[in-house]
């Protein structure tokens, strides 16, 4: 028998202490794994308490692993987050494998969203002994997904809501889908459109354009961007779009169907024309104040020849006996020019230069005239239609002015329907302009307005003619039917009243001139007092001023001819001198308001700080009464319009030396 104290086997020994070597080990990585794991991992004994944490665990509660291990669960996570979690921990440990989605502020990663899968743990005898408790972080993972939603759902929102305009056809042409707004925009429902080819939309034009042009290309590109098409709606309006298209194709690269974004640009291509049409007016107003700039001077230039002109030979007719030959000649050369002093004037009118007096003027008088000149001289052919205006339109104007040029376009209207049964409506309104438009007209003020429309059924002009309508000698007329002066005329009367003239006609749909004069109200203006002239004696020291030396001396023989005592200068700057050294030696002043150095607006300023109450007249070949407001006491300031006549002269100096007498 063996003694029971005799030693095992030797080789006994080894294999066990490797076994046990070896489940250590497995132990070791085992633990060293489940510390390492990304994904929070703990370890919860039946009685609730921790006695496992990982790294992952232990930052996402921030906490060390001596302040979880061995603590309640409650204590690490909170009663909150336990109430939430221990029934499902329970179940656990009482061997049910359970799963839970809930959304924690944890205290190291903030507020996510985490499934918690709790797994029941046994011994090898299949005792419960706990349960081990792993989170999945799924916060970015939901938040892609819900931007994955959000996006699905934004699309779909734009497709059904964009205001351009989507559809789908498939690889035959036909409509698959479309958006709320392209149904909304041509006037269909769904059912109206799904199924129909999207040519079936197009004006018969851009459907051939498609068919021939852009879908072949498609097909082969696959896409095309900005295609001008015309489509028709319901109504049957027609629509300028913008179409940019882009194919869907399959695994083998073959297009299945496309999605199409349309641009209704029908307002935009409309502000274009309407942009492009303002431009052209405004050239046009730039190009009219060019000319008249040039007219202007070429005009004031003229007046001064035409001053020595008519000032000599009135003098020469005054020494010659009445009816001798050599007086008959000279009133020849007066009465030419005479004629041509009122050519002068219809130009210095078309340069917005001419001088006139503006005085409240009631625009249905001015119409009733017109009209029933018009009745009596038109052909019986001709209706001329009136619209009596409302009394109380007035504007500040030249009634004479504002007759010639309604007159002239009244004429012209008449002139366009002649060779048939015509018909010409004439009527007035209060209207009111708005900047934009002001701008582009003449750069006219915005404010009320009165229009007087005069329109035709005549022949009606072509863009071309419509352009060049108010240029100085343009005209359509046959010869002796017109100078092409009227309407250039017209339109400089019209922009010195602070006014502008619209056109609109096409041919063979006659013509429409619309008149736009700024409207005054009773308020706003009063009838200006008038000083009868007195036949005063002519006597006194005047002093002449004119940088034309001819005209000088003109204007001291007139005057001298009248009986004044006269000193003539042709030099501003001289004269101005001459009266500071003596300023109380004359009686009254006489100066031409446009000369180099000093102008005459600044002489009038030195001479009226030496002394205020010299009266004073000032000759001009333009109208510039607007500087009146710049001289100071304009009571004892007067205008005299180049060329002058010694009449005009006489009364002018008269009138003004009676006011500064206070006669």
């Amino acid at each position: 028998m063996k003694d029971s104290t005799s030693p095992r086997k030797v080789t006994s020994i080894p294999n066990w202490h490797d076994r046990k070597a070896k489940s250590n080990l497995n132990i070791t990585v085992l633990r060293e794994f489940l510390f390492e794991l990304p994904l929070a991992c703990a370890y919860v004994d039946k009685d609730l308490t921790y006695s496992f944490t990982n790294r992952a665990h232990q930052i996402i509660w921030n906490r060390s692993e001596e302040e979880i291990v061995g603590r309640p669960v409650v204590e690490v996570i909170g009663s909150e987050n336990f109430a939430k979690s221990r029934p499902h921990i329970e179940r656990a440990v009482s061997g049910e494998r359970n799963s839970l989605e809930v959304k924690v502020d944890f205290p190291g990663a903030g507020p996510s969203i985490v499934k918690v899968d709790f797994i029941p743990h046994r011994s090898l005898q299949g005792k419960l002994l706990g349960c081990f408790v792993v989170c999945d972080n799924l916060t970015e993972q939901k938040r892609v997904e819900l931007e994955r939603l959000k996006y699905l759902e934004k699309y779909q929102s734009l497709y059904n809501h964009t205001p351009a305009m989507l559809h789908s056809i498939d690889r035959s042409g036909r409509i698959v889908s479309v958006s709320k707004y392209w149904l909304e925009v041509l006037g269909y429902n769904k059912d109206e459109v799904l199924g129909r080819l999207s040519t079936e939309f197009l004006t018969e034009e851009s459907a051939k354009f498609a068919n021939n042009v852009i879908l072949p290309e498609f097909y082969r590109t696959g896409f095309c961007k900005d295609v001008p098409y015309n489509m028709l709606t319901k109504r049957g309006e027609v629509l300028d779009v913008l179409l940019s298209a882009i194919a869907e194709r399959n695994e083998n690269g073959e297009i299945e169907r496309s999605v199409a974004v349309t641009v209704d640009v029908t307002n935009l291509k409309r502000a274009e024309a309407e942009k492009k049409e303002l431009e052209s007016q405004l050239r046009h107003a730039q190009k009219m104040e060019a000319l008249g700039t040039l007219a202007g001077g070429i005009a004031h230039d003229f007046n001064n020849i035409l001053s020595g002109i008519i000032g000599y030979s009135e003098l020469a007719l005054g020494k010659i006996p009445k009816g001798s030959a050599l007086g008959n000649y000279l009133q020849q050369v007066h009465s030419s020019a005479y004629r041509a002093k009122n050519l002068v004037q219809q130009i210095l009118t078309f340069s917005q230069r001419a001088a006139s007096e503006k005085v409240p003027v009631r625009i249905g008088r001015v119409i009733d005239e017109i009209v029933s000149l018009a009745k009596a001289t038109f052909q019986a052919g001709v209706r001329v239609n009136h619209h009596s205006a409302d009394p109380d339109l007035h504007i500040i104007g030249d009634a004479t002015q504002l007759h010639q040029v309604l007159l002239n376009i009244l004429t012209n209207a008449y002139h366009a329907v002649d060779e048939m049964e015509g018909e010409i409506e004439i009527y007035a309104e209060s209207v009111n302009v708005g900047k934009r438009y002001a701008d582009s007209h003449g750069r006219i003020k915005p404010g009320p307005y009165v229009r007087v429309t005069i329109s035709d059924n005549g022949r009606g002009m072509n863009e071309e003619v419509k352009k060049r309508i108010f240029e100085p000698y343009f005209t359509t007329k046959k010869s002796g039917q017109g100078s092409g002066l009227g309407l250039s005329v017209c339109h400089g009367i019209v922009a010195n009243h602070g006014g502008t003239i619209s056109v609109w006609s096409k041919p063979g749909k006659g013509a429409k001139f619309a008149i736009y004069l700024p409207q005054v109200f009773a308020m706003e203006y009063r009838t200006p007092e008038t000083t009868p002239a007195h036949d005063l004696p002519s006597e006194g020291r005047i002093m002449f001023i004119d940088d034309e030396p001819m005209l000088a001396q003109l204007g001291a023989d007139m005057l001298s001819a009248l009986g004044y005592q006269v000193m003539s200068f042709s030099n501003a700057t001289e004269a101005l001198q001459v009266f500071l050294n003596s300023p109380n030696e004359y009686d009254l002043i006489v100066t031409d308001l446009s000369m180099p150095g000093i102008n005459g607006a600044q002489l009038v300023r030195e001479v009226r700080a030496m002394r205020a109450d010299i009266p004073i007249i000032l000759s001009t070949g333009y109208g510039a009464k607007h500087e009146q407001e710049n001289l100071g006491n304009i009571d004892l300031l007067d205008f005299l319009s180049k060329p002058f006549s010694l009449n005009e002269l006489r009364d002018a100096v008269h009138n003004l030396i009676c006011r500064s007498k206070g006669n």
